[in-house]
């Protein structure tokens, strides 16, 4: 049985992911180490927060708590966050061409009207 004073030691964040280079350097903690939980820890928004790790934003305070809590200057921060965000949108347009084709052949749509749906 887990002693309760370490229940967490072992277990990965939830929600939304940082990225994986972010994540390979601060070991995250679940409920420690996101950008929801490090703004409700400096009682800032968390979407500003997260507009200030992708570039959009450039407010000095917020750039101050991501450097303590990543301990890397916000230039790498932002190289990194960026890459994530084009990686992201690169694997979304993909699938979004992906699902076209897919819901374009005949046999998706013969399926499709056998299962009773109009096409």
């Amino acid at each position: 049985m887990p002693s309760l004073e370490n229940s967490n030691d072992g277990r990965r964040a939830r929600g939304k992911r940082l990225p994986l280079q972010i994540r390979n350097r601060i070991k995250p903690i679940e409920g420690k180490t996101s950008l929801r939980a490090i703004a409700k820890a400096y009682s800032v928004n968390q979407g500003d927060l997260s507009r200030t790790a992708y570039g959009d934003r450039k407010t000095p305070h917020l750039i101050q708590i991501l450097e303590m809590e990543f301990n890397l200057p916000i230039e790498e921060i932002r190289a990194i966050f960026q890459k994530a965000r084009e990686t992201r949108n690169a694997f979304q347009k993909q699938q979004v061409e992906n699902g076209i084709k897919i819901s374009q052949s005949e046999e998706t749509k013969a399926i499709l009207k056998n299962m009773g749906f109009r096409g």
